[in-house]
């Protein structure tokens, strides 16, 4: 019981950092290349999760 734990505790470090590599590549993304059809998107797309997240609170 107490590996299981353990092992979902190490899963979700591992799924937080893949998230947050993630957030880095498209924050890099976007500020290399803000003109581009496909940055404006992701823009809007965090946008719309930070209202979502915030409406949830």
């Amino acid at each position: 019981m107490i590996r299981n734990k353990l092992d979902d505790s190490r899963k979700r470090v591992k799924d937080i950092e893949e998230l947050e590599a993630a957030g880095s590549r498209i924050i890099d993304y976007v500020f290399d290349n803000p003109h581009t059809l496909k940055a404006r998107t992701l823009i809007k797309l965090c946008a719309e999760f930070y209202q979502l997240t915030e409406e949830g609170k």
